[in-house]
Order: structure tokens, then sequence, then C-alpha cells
């Protein structure tokens, strides 16, 4: 009987060190820098008649180069397999030898610079910094290594509606500058806060599209931008963008991946970017850790893959908004407020961490004695 007892206390504290030990270290924010779940855009490059094999073999090359530290895979297509590809999607036929920038979603952008034999290599150069590389998204990546995340607004035709909206996404993020101190992993910089002007507009072609953002609207949008440039959620339009909806999406950028949520709402879809070297050790020295190592990847991987498989879009942006918002209201109460004084720092939690674990482990030595000692006495008995 008693050694059932120290087999069963065995088990229960090999059970709390495990359960203590596997617990969730990162946050939303965190796991959005990694490459984990993170689906290429295709770009499928005119390829010119004639073009001969050992050219073919240079302009690829040249992709690989050129898009080493992108979210982007290129490879030259003949017209036919692009006006296959355009008739699957109902699009019309290629005209002008275009080349065709697919998203993860299937949606697809045209650029209008063919490939000739003569200025293949200058317009191939013009087709991938098209592709991958823009003033906005440049600025909006230099944010994201140091900002808590980046609230991108687009705004509409009307002056005073994009005076009384820009005010909305500024009241949200000073709301949310509350509440920093007391999320899991809190963050010096706030939401940086991007407007973009009509002349910008008119040149973010791949950002507005992979934004979802290309058709003609009169009225302000906002987007939230985090981590390795992912969107979160929807973007933000006329009855959905409200204050309260903002400051979901912005409480949900730093909130612990164990919180509850739907694990496939928290990887938003990345822009099209290159992210080199620099952003890569901006983050880490901004985390104190490199998402991009192999075991810290893994791990994350490992995280999102417990309760939902990998994100297939972004259809349950809205749920994911609603399931959070009586979180939000329970963080922003007044009583919250208080408790926040009172809320052990992440140092003491994870001092706390470090003696449940050694108690834990001190425990486990000691019924491994116990058990030891009683089946010890027990054969002495026999003998």
């Amino acid at each position: 009987m008693k050694q059932k007892i120290l087999l069963f206390l065995l088990g229960l504290l090999l059970t709390l060190c495990i359960a203590d030990a596997t617990a969730c270290r990162y946050t939303v924010r965190e796991i959005g820098y990694s490459r984990a779940y993170a689906s290429p855009y295709q770009l499928l490059l005119p390829m010119p008649e004639g073009f001969p094999e050992a050219l073919r073999s240079e302009a690829e090359k040249l992709c690989r180069t050129a898009l080493g530290d992108a979210n982007i895979s290129a490879r030259l297509a003949g017209r036919r397999e692009r006006d296959s590809l355009l008739a699957a999607h109902s699009e019309p036929r290629d005209k002008e030898n275009e080349a065709l920038l697919i998203s993860p979603h299937g949606r697809i952008l045209r650029y209008g610079i063919p490939l000739t034999l003569d200025t293949w290599k200058s317009a191939l150069w013009d087709i991938l910094d098209w592709a991958c590389l823009s003033p906005v998204r440049k600025q909006i990546n230099q944010q994201l290594t140091q900002s808590f995340c980046v609230v991108l607004l687009l705004p509409g035709s009307d002056s005073r509606e994009n005076a009384l909206y820009q005010a909305r996404v500024e009241q949200s993020i000073l709301e949310i500058k509350k509440i920093m101190p007391s999320l899991p992993k809190p963050v010096s910089q706030a939401p940086a806060l991007l407007i973009l002007n009509q002349d910008q507009m008119r040149q973010e072609d791949v950002l507005l599209w992979s934004l979802e953002c290309d058709t003609q609207t009169a009225h302000p949008r906002a987007a939230v931008i985090y981590g390795r440039a992912r969107r979160l959620g929807p973007v933000l339009e006329q009855e959905t963008f409200t204050e309260q909806n903002l400051l979901s999406l912005l409480a949900l950028v730093g909130a612990d991946c164990e919180c509850g949520l739907d694990r496939s709402g928290i990887l938003g879809l990345m822009l099209p970017s290159r992210w080199g070297g620099g952003l890569q050790q901006a983050v880490a020295d901004e985390l104190g850790f490199d998402v991009e190592n192999p075991a810290v990847l893994m791990e994350m991987e490992q995280i999102l893959s417990l309760n939902a498989p990998a994100p297939a879009g972004h259809a349950k942006a809205a749920d994911m908004i609603a399931s959070y918002r009586e979180e939000l209201v329970d963080l922003l109460s007044p009583s919250a407020a208080r408790s926040t004084a009172e809320r052990p720092a992440p140092a003491t939690r994870s001092l706390r961490s470090i003696f449940l674990i050694s108690f834990l482990g001190i425990g486990c030595v000691l019924a491994l004695a116990a058990l030891g000692l009683h089946w010890k006495m027990k054969k002495r008995k026999q003998v």
C-alpha cells in the first residue's frame, strides 16, 4: 500500500514539474517575429521568346540572390503557364507579358514591365524591387523592430472623417499604453501610428494589395501589423472601425500564447518584404533571444500545433476579436488597474517558477529515496 502511495506521489510531482516546465514562454508578438507557418508569395516572371538556357539560369540565380531574405519565391514561367493560372482564377489573359505576384490566399497582382532579350536584367531588377521593396514597407519593418506594433491608417476622402478616426486610433494607443506594464511581457515602445497620404497610397500598390485594401473606398481604414510584418485580424473599416475593436487587437499583440485564444488566429499573413540580418539582429536585441534559433523556432511551432492546425486564412478574425474582448474589458477595469501594482514583476514570477521547480525536484528526489528505502527494508524482511 505504501509503495502505491509513493508511486502516486512521484507521478504527481513529475506531472507538475513537466506542466510548469512546458508552459508557454512566448507572447503573440514574439511568435509573430518567427517564420512559423510563413507561406511565401509566388512571383511568376515572363520568359521572353527564344530566351537562352544560359540566361535563364543566370536569371534564376539573380532571383535567389535578390530574394534570399524575402518571403517571396520567383521563377520564370512561359505564356501558356501564366494564362492557365489566370484562367483558373477567372482573370483576363496576359496581354503584355506581365509578371504575376500571387499571395498565399491566391490573389493575383500584375506588373506590366515585360522582360525582353535586350533589357531583361534591368527589367528583372525592377520587378523584384517592386515585389519586395517599397518606402512604406521598409518604414514599417524598421518600426516593428522596436515598437509594440504598427497601426497603419489609410485615410478616406473626407478630411473631417479622417480626423475623427485618427483621434480614435490615438486614443486606443493611449489606452493600450496604460495596460502595457501589466501584459505578460512588458514592451517599452508603444504602438507606432503610420498614416499614409494620398501620394503614398498611389505608389504602394503591393502593400495595399497584400492588405486586401486595393479596392477604392471613401472611408478611412486601419490595419494592425506586428512581428515580422504580419497583419493581425481584419482591416477595420466603417462599423468595425471602433476604438474597442482596435484596442482588442492591440491587446492581443501582447497576450500570452497560453491565454486560451484559438492559435489559428495568432499568426497573420505576412506582407511581402525583405527581412534582412540587420532587422533580425535588432529584434534579437529587443527580445533578448533569437527567434531564428532552430530550437526556439521548433518550440514555437510545437506550441502553435497544440490546439490548432496551421492557419488557412483570416475567416475567424471577427470571432477572434470578440473572444478576446471580455478579457480585455477585465484588464481595463479599475480593479485591474489597482491590481497592476500588486502583480508580480516578470523577474519575480520567474523566481517563483524557479522556486516551485526546485521544490518539486527535491520532492521527487525524496520520494525516490523513500521508495528505495522501503524496497530495501522489505527485501531484508524477506531474507
